[in-house]
């Protein structure tokens, strides 16, 4: 939560038992009061209608976050908001987790745009499985900063068509998998030691996500 937000809603820092504690009736009422506000209405059946271009003016981002969040959970759209630093970006999650939303943060870039780096960084690990849930929709609000947002990424369809979804408790073909993350350029070994590599024993398949 940000710090205009712990302003709003009372929160306090309970150092005795080492706990983060907020009044919680304080919490329930600023987000009761928020779905009554006639503007919500408003700005929820413009969405419906796609009356696009929206424009907001004169309000804080912690007000924009939680209301974002409360119009996510109204209409069942999806959102990206882009911040200009990713201390905002940081900020603006946090109000929106707060307010009941889904929230999918997306990694910034740590180099220059364009810049090489290391194989296996775990910022690619980081951002492929932001963008997985992106493509999947899997996500209310998805908060990015602008530095990172204007970094190309591949489409939609061509992430879908390289996600394997593997479920607890169901059967699945270790072969084909196998297989399957050969030609994404995994790298088959007898025994996994470093990130993108997979080994196949019999049913056993071991797998070292890349940039982990």
């Amino acid at each position: 939560m940000s710090v205009a937000m712990k302003r709003a809603t009372g929160y306090t820092d309970a150092r005795p038992k080492g706990k983060h504690t907020m009044k919680e009736r304080n919490a329930q009422a600023l987000l009761d009061r928020l779905d009554r506000l006639s503007s919500l209405h408003i700005l929820a059946a413009r969405l419906a209608a796609r009356a696009f271009p929206l424009h907001l003016q004169n309000s804080e981002p912690a007000a924009l976050a939680v209301g974002l969040a409360r119009l996510a959970r109204k209409t069942g759209r999806k959102f990206i908001a882009v911040l200009p630093t990713e201390q905002e970006a940081d900020d603006f999650a946090k109000d929106a987790q707060f307010a009941g939303a889904h929230v999918l943060e997306f990694p910034s870039w740590p180099a220059a745009p364009y810049r090489p780096l290391p194989a296996n960084a775990r910022h690619f690990g980081e951002r492929a499985a932001a963008l997985s849930r992106l493509a999947l929709g899997n996500f209310d609000i998805a908060v990015v900063a602008a530095r990172t947002f204007i970094i190309p990424v591949p489409p939609p369809d061509t992430l879908r068509q390289h996600i394997i979804h593997i479920r607890e408790r169901e059967a699945f073909d270790p072969a084909a998998i196998a297989d399957r993350l050969a030609s994404m350029g995994y790298i088959r070994v007898p025994s996994v030691s470093l990130p993108g590599e997979f080994a196949l024993r019999g049913e056993v398949l071991d797998i070292s996500m890349a940039g982990e």
